[in-house]
C-alpha cells in the first residue's frame, strides 16, 4: 500500500520539528556545558591565585626569624636602577604612574605587589663563622649549592640578629665540596657595601641606603654568627597585571630574580590568564605607640615613608604594614553567554558583555610582623 503525498509531507514536517527540538536541546546542553566549564575555570583560578599570593604575603619579610630580629642589609641598593628588589622591608606596592620601569606594561587601574623574603625551605646550618674583616666566611658541615653572586640571608640561631648579603666566593661555586661562602665587600649590582654583618659585636644593624642612623661602620668585625645559625636564599618577587603577548588576554604576571652568569637578573612569567583587575590595600598600625593592631587600610600611593617619622608624627609607613587585602577580578577564557549580560560586581566594577566574571577578595596577615607582636 503506497504513501500519499500529503502523508509524506506531514511526516517530513513532524521529522523537522523533532530534528529542530534535538538541535535545540543539543545547543542548550552545549551552552550549559561551556558555562559550567568556564565557571570551573574561574573557580580553579581563584583558588590558585589566593593560595599563591596568600603564601607570598604571609612570608613577606621572612629572613629566618620574626620581624623582631635586628636585621642588617649589606647590599648597596644605591647601585640598582630600580629600588623595589633586595629590600629588607618585606612588602611594598605601587600604583599605575608610580611604578618602577619593570612594571611599565601594567594595565591602568591595577596595582603592583612586591614581596621580599627568604626561601624558608632551603636553609642550611652554619658550623662556624670567621667574622674577621681579613677573611669573612660562613662554614657549613656539608656541601652547599650556594653560588658566587647569589644573594643570601643568615639568621642567628637565637633569632637575635639577621643579615642579607651577596656571596663573594668561593671562586669555584660549582664545586659542592666547598663547604663555605664568603661575605664582605664586593662590587656588582648590587654589591656589599661593607664586610661586617653588623655595626658591632652586639649586632647593631646598618643599611646602605644613605640613612645616617643606620650607616655602615668604618671599622670593626661586626657580629659573629653562632654554630647552628641558618643560611638561605633571598627572593624578590613582583606581581602585576598586563596583556599577554601570547593570548592577548589580561594576565597576572610574576617577575622574580634568577642567577645568570653569577649575576641576578629578572625573569618574568605569565602566572595566570584572565585576571582583569589586581588591587591591593595595606592594613597599618598607625598609632604613635605600635600595638600591632590594624587601624586603617591605605593604598600604596598613600604610604609615603619606609619607616615612621616621629618628628612629624607620621606613622603611616611600610614598616607598619601588618596585613594586605587583595582584590582580583577573574574572567572566563572565552565568551560564556550567548548574549551580553549586564553585571555589577560592586565597588563600581560593572560589565556588559558575554564573559563570565568573579571577584575574589582575601586579607592576609604578614606572619613575620604579627608574630613579632606576641
Amino acid at each position: 500500500m503506497g504513501v500519499s503525498l500529503v502523508e509524506l509531507l506531514v511526516a517530513m514536517v513532524v521529522g523537522l520539528f523533532i530534528l529542530a527540538g534535538v538541535i535545540k536541546v543539543m545547543g542548550d546542553s552545549k551552552g550549559v556545558f561551556l558555562l559550567e566549564q568556564e565557571f570551573s575555570y574561574t573557580q580553579e583560578n581563584a583558588r590558585f591565585v589566593v593560595d599563591e599570593l596568600g603564601q607570598e604575603i604571609r612570608m613577606a619579610g621572612y629572613f629566618g626569624c620574626s620581624g623582631q630580629t635586628e636585621l642588617t642589609n649589606t647590599l648597596d641598593l644605591s647601585s640598582l636602577s630600580e629600588g623595589w628588589m633586595f629590600r629588607s622591608d618585606g612588602i611594598r606596592g605601587f600604583e599605575k604612574g608610580g611604578q618602577p620601569d619593570t612594571f611599565d606594561t601594567m594595565l591602568d587601574g591595577t596595582d603592583v605587589l612586591v614581596i621580599n623574603r627568604g626561601i624558608q625551605d632551603d636553609d642550611v646550618i652554619v658550623s662556624a663563622h670567621n667574622h674577621t674583616l681579613s677573611n669573612p666566611r660562613l662554614r657549613f658541615s656539608g656541601p652547599v649549592s650556594f653560588r658566587k653572586g647569589e644573594v643570601l640571608y643568615v639568621s642567628d640561631k637565637r633569632c637575635r640578629h639577621s643579615a642579607i648579603f651577596k656571596v663573594r666566593g668561593p671562586n669555584d661555586p660549582d664545586n659542592p665540596s666547598k663547604l663555605f661562602v664568603r661575605h664582605g665587600a664586593v662590587a656588582g649590582s648590587p654589591g656589599n657595601c661593607y664586610k661586617a654583618l653588623s655595626k658591632d659585636p652586639d649586632g647593631e644593624p646598618y643599611t646602605c641606603d644613605g640613612t645616617d642612623d643606620f650607616a655602615p661602620p668604618t671599622s670593626g668585625n661586626g657580629i659573629q654568627m653562632d654554630p647552628g645559625s641558618s643560611v638561605g636564599w633571598f627572593k624578590s618577587t613582583g606581581y602585576f597585571v598586563a596583556d599577554s603577548a601570547i593570548t592577548g588576554q589580561p594576565t597576572l604576571y610574576r617577575t622574580s630574580l634568577i642567577l645568570v652568569g653569577g649575576n641576578p637578573e629578572l625573569e618574568t612569567q605569565e602566572l595566570l590568564s584572565g585576571v582583569e583587575d589586581f588591587e591591593v590595600i595595606y592594613g597599618i598600625d598607625n598609632d604613635a605607640t605600635a600595638d600591632c593592631t590594624v587601624n586603617r587600610y591605605y593604598s600604596a600611593n598613600e604610604i609615603m615613608l619606609d619607616t615612621v617619622d616621629t618628628g612629624t608624627g607620621n606613622y603611616v609607613a611600610w614598616e607598619r604594614v601588618l596585613t594586605a587585602r587583595v582584590t582580583l577580578i577573574l574572567r572566563s577564557s572565552r565568551e560564556a553567554f550567548q548574549t551580553a549580560q549586564a553585571v555589577d560586581l560592586g565597588d563600581g566594577d560593572t560589565f556588559n558583555d558575554q564573559y563570565l566574571r568573579q571577584k575574589v577578595r582575601t586579607t592576609v596577615a604578614l606572619r613575620n610582623r604579627i608574630g613579632g607582636c606576641a
